[in-house]
């Protein structure tokens, strides 16, 4: 016996899936430093969580696939949770997925986008352009000071 596979005809030139777009919207320096995982984190303190309070810290010894979830370290108590699936669109991350079967080159900045990390941008041409003219430096800084600088669209 042998099953028939059906092909769809498909062309090269079409991606599969939901796209999505975002750009930069204010390129302003946050006027104080914050770490935006650690402001994540910290929308769960003074929570019940296990009938116990804890005070939350970023844990970001995690695997590669699980860098884009909330994982926090409870202060003092020893262990880490995953508080949330996805940490919110626009925070920073170090493990970018692949691009045309590769990784990303030289230190380039990756965000978390809907649960995986991504290169600077989906739209790579965007990435490129925020890349050459902002310095990597300042754009890192910001995006880990405040999500709240960029417009998810």
């Amino acid at each position: 016996k042998h099953r028939r596979r059906r092909q769809e005809k498909k062309s090269m030139n079409h991606c599969v899936g939901l796209y999505k777009r975002m750009h930069l919207c204010n390129t302003q320096e946050c006027p104080v430093p914050r770490d935006f995982r650690s402001e994540q984190c910290a929308t769960f303190n003074n929570r019940p969580f296990k009938g116990k309070i804890y005070i939350w810290q970023p844990y970001t010894t995690v695997l590669r696939q699980y860098e884009c979830a909330l994982n926090c370290e409870a202060v003092g108590g020893g262990f880490y949770a995953r508080l949330n699936e996805t940490v919110i669109d626009g925070t920073p991350c170090s493990n970018p997925a692949k691009i045309h079967g590769k990784r990303a080159s030289f230190g380039a900045l990756s965000v978390c986008v809907d649960g995986y990390c991504q290169v600077g941008n989906v739209d790579v041409k965007f990435f490129v352009t925020v890349y050459h003219a902002y310095s990597i430096r300042s754009y890192t800084r910001s995006l880990k000071l405040s999500a709240l600088n960029y417009e998810w669209v």
